[in-house]
């Protein structure tokens, strides 16, 4: 997720897949944000703030955040942790 009611998806087969599986079967209408690489979309949206990776870590995609100015971000460099095919997502722990 990329805020309230948007969906952050990578512009490959599998992201166009899983995103049409979403509109087929949700209940509720999302907006997509669409990124060139898909592992630019892997961010975390927390307490109103979206956490994304550099720039320098995915060039082809860093405009999607650039023009996505709805919440306040804070890039986290992942650079380390995608070497062992780890995400942002992978590097949290959800708690209620």
């Amino acid at each position: 997720m990329a805020g309230v009611g948007v969906i952050a998806i990578g512009d490959t087969p599998a992201g166009r897949a899983a995103w049409d599986e979403i509109e087929r079967k949700a209940h509720y209408k999302y907006e997509r944000l669409l990124f060139p690489d898909e592992n630019a979309a892997n961010c975390l949206f927390i307490n109103g703030v979206i956490l994304h990776v550099p720039q320098e870590e995915y060039p082809r995609s860093y405009h999607v955040w650039e023009n996505y100015n709805v919440y306040p971000r804070i890039e986290v460099p992942n650079s380390e942790m995608a070497k062992a095919d780890g995400s942002l997502t992978c590097n949290s722990i959800r708690i209620n």
